[in-house]
């Protein structure tokens, strides 16, 4: 076993730590500590990542996992596993983060349901119900997925590309939400106390009226969206590409809002309280005039915009 260089830090008072890296041929990676606890010095692991062929013998060798576990101050919280080509995870329920992407012929996931972060990118999985109680739960071109109402407790989910899903009527509570290119997706009004959505490339997506209270918005590449009268309160707005958009009028009190591409939105004139405005390509937009106050204001690509002296107070001002 190689030891590399020793760094001490403190935690708490009474605790001090030294943070060894340790690399075996395995490519295995420890972080051990030593520190005083009532006078006695322990030593144990407590972080642990493993990966590929001893990820793969940590998943299939009883013997092995039981021998890291016990290494492990608190293995529920402390280890991440990243396997490839995996078929049985039924023994990693407690693995703290797993990755288990590109894992083509995993189908069940159901020992997971305790684990905090699962990756489960290209995997060829179907029955997700198991998984209401990850804290982090990626889904990247799960295509199998079709179900996902047992979710709606998972703190931050992302569903990118699964185009079998269509029903998100149940992922209400999820903090952040991610449903990137989800085209199937067209009913978004349960969704309205979602701290941050990310509707990007749901192109089935034409009524956001219910989304007035989310903290944050990504409606990029939603072009059938027209009308955004009921997003006034939301923090920060990203409509990049909603080429459908004209009327911002109701944006006003908006902190960040992205236009980039809305090359039907013309009058600006209610944006003068906006802090952050990107204009970017917005090639309608003649008068800037009311745009004095904007704290940062991107006009690139804005072939209309002549007349810039009513911006000489702006902080930062963009123009390419």
């Amino acid at each position: 076993m190689i030891y590399s260089s020793t760094i001490v830090f403190y935690r708490l008072p009474i605790a001090l730590f030294r943070v060894i890296s340790q690399y075996t041929n395995l490519s295995i990676l420890f972080t051990t500590c030593k520190y005083l606890w009532n006078g006695e010095e322990r030593k144990e692991v407590i972080y642990l990542s493993l990966k590929d062929n001893v990820a793969m013998r940590f998943a299939l060798d009883d013997t092995f996992r039981i021998y890291v576990y016990s290494r492990v101050q608190f293995p529920s919280m402390q280890i991440s596993l990243s396997l490839s080509y995996v078929t049985d995870v039924s023994a990693l329920g407690k693995v703290h983060t797993l990755n288990l992407s590109y894992c083509p012929k995993l189908t069940d996931v159901s020992a997971l349901g305790k684990v905090h972060s699962l990756n489960l990118t290209h995997c060829d999985v179907t029955d997700v119900s198991a998984l209401g109680k990850v804290h982090k739960l990626t889904l990247w071109n799960c295509s199998g997925v079709t179900d996902v109402s047992a979710l709606g407790n998972v703190h931050k989910l992302t569903l990118w590309n699964c185009s079998g899903v269509t029903d998100v009527s149940a992922l209400g509570k999820v903090h952040t939400l991610t449903l990137w290119l989800c085209s199937g997706v067209t009913d978004v009004s349960a969704l309205g106390k979602v701290h941050t959505l990310n509707l990007t490339g749901c192109s089935g997506v034409t009524d956001v009226s219910a989304l007035e209270k989310v903290h944050t918005l990504i409606l990029h590449g939603c072009f059938r969206v027209i009308d955004v009268s009921a997003l006034g309160k939301v923090h920060t707005l990203n409509l990049t590409g909603c080429s459908g958009v004209t009327d911002v009028s109701a944006l006003g009190n908006v902190h960040t809002l992205i236009l980039h591409g809305c090359f039907r939105v013309i009058d600006v004139s209610a944006l003068g309280k906006v802090h952050t405005l990107d204009l970017t390509g917005c090639d309608g937009v003649t008068d800037v005039s009311a745009l004095g106050k904007v704290h940062t204001l991107n006009l690139t690509h804005c072939s209309g915009v002549t007349d810039v002296s009513a911006l000489g107070k702006v902080h930062t001002l963009i123009m390419m």
